[in-house]
């Protein structure tokens, strides 16, 4: 799959539009939905996954394919219920494959039997990336990053756009909420919109951020806390108070309250499963370079967190409905927390660069 390190794209579109008129090889999402290789997880709710080739939907240990790739460097990405949960949004992504072909990240909308599908949004210039998808609650919207890079005549490279827009579903207007921002999700109540901040294109100075809902009100979270390199994927708690998100780095010693793997502590079995859980994560860690952790803190900056010492590939977590619980997918595994850090479970195999859609009844 494409990488989503904001640097690492960058060379890899420099290449790709460096390359030879007789191109390259084609690009696609690796590895098999969650639970492809074994026992479908079940689910409270239903739960929709982004696989190799397929979107599919889980409920009830059931699994059922709502789309599929219309080619072998095309990829699904960030899927999101409707509030009603009768529908799903989605990013269809096409990689580059030669110089001069138009490429780039679409927004659909489907019924949750893939029936009715819809174009959303189309990429307006080639090469246009999605990277986050929400729906507003009211259902008339969707909230995404936008990310795209700029060229000079020359075509050489002069920056990149990161911004967080609006597109009206009826209408199809897209309007712009927050500049120099990227993977935006709305919070469950939808008041507000937590991002990464990513202050003229500088990675180094990255930050959480926090904004109400047409944008205004900008202010950055975690702020006393020091030693993160990168930000992926950030979360509001179903109460506002609470974000979780994947990070690389991370202040030294962070405590992990109470984090261990589920099962007997002191058997065969456990010592299997933990040299299991080591392989994965050298697996995972090789996938880009830096293994990321999944954390968890009070808006506030404080209680922070990791659940668990499991290093993965760009987890993605998600809130269980009362706040208690969350669920994450990576490259090696589905896993499931306690919001505290206990009770940790992997509960499905796992999607390099993959994300989750999860509806909770109530």
């Amino acid at each position: 799959m494409f990488s989503r390190s904001p640097a690492l794209r960058l060379v890899i579109l420099a290449l790709v539009l460096a390359a030879p008129s007789s191109g390259c090889g084609s690009a696609s999402s690796s590895g098999a939905a969650a639970g492809t290789s074994g026992t479908t997880p079940v689910i409270n709710g239903k739960l929709v996954v982004t696989g190799e080739s397929t979107l599919d939907l889980i409920v009830a240990g059931k699994r059922n394919v709502i789309a599929k790739a219309p080619s072998v460097n095309a990829y699904f990405e960030y899927p999101v219920f409707s509030p009603d949960g009768k529908q799903v949004a989605y990013v269809l992504a096409l990689t580059p494959t030669a110089q001069g072909q138009d490429w780039g990240n679409d927004i659909y909308t489907s019924n949750l039997d893939g029936s009715d599908a819809k174009l959303v949004f189309k990429h307006d210039k080639i090469g246009t990336l999605v990277d986050s998808l929400s729906w507003t609650p009211d259902g008339a919207a969707l909230v995404y990053d936008y990310q795209r890079s700029l060229y000079d005549a020359q075509n050489h490279y002069t920056g990149s756009i990161f911004r967080v827009d609006r597109l009206a579903i009826g209408t199809g207007n897209a309007t712009t909420l927050i500049n120099n921002a990227q993977y935006a999700s709305v919070s469950p109540d939808g008041k507000q919109i937590v991002y990464v901040n990513v202050p003229q294109n500088d990675f180094e100075a990255q930050s959480l951020a926090l904004a109400d809902i047409d944008g205004s009100h900008q202010q950055k979270l975690l702020s006393n806390q020091k030693g993160f390199q990168g930000y992926f994927a950030p979360h509001l708690s179903p109460n506002g108070q609470q974000v979780a998100f994947a990070a690389v780095g991370g202040p030294l010693e962070a405590p992990t309250p109470g984090a261990r793997h589920s099962g007997p502590a002191n058997s065969l079995a456990s010592t299997l499963l933990a040299s299991m859980a080591h392989l994965f994560e050298l697996q995972a860690a090789g996938a880009d370079g830096s293994p990321y952790q999944v954390w968890i803190a009070n808006i506030d900056g404080s209680g922070l967190h990791t659940i668990s010492s499991l290093r993965e590939d760009l987890p993605f977590p998600l809130w269980q409905a009362d706040g208690k619980a969350i669920l994450f997918l990576g490259a090696a595994g589905l896993y499931t927390a306690n919001s505290d850090g206990t009770n940790f479970k992997r509960i499905g195999g796992g999607v390099p660069h993959g994300e989750i859609a999860w509806f909770q009844p109530g």
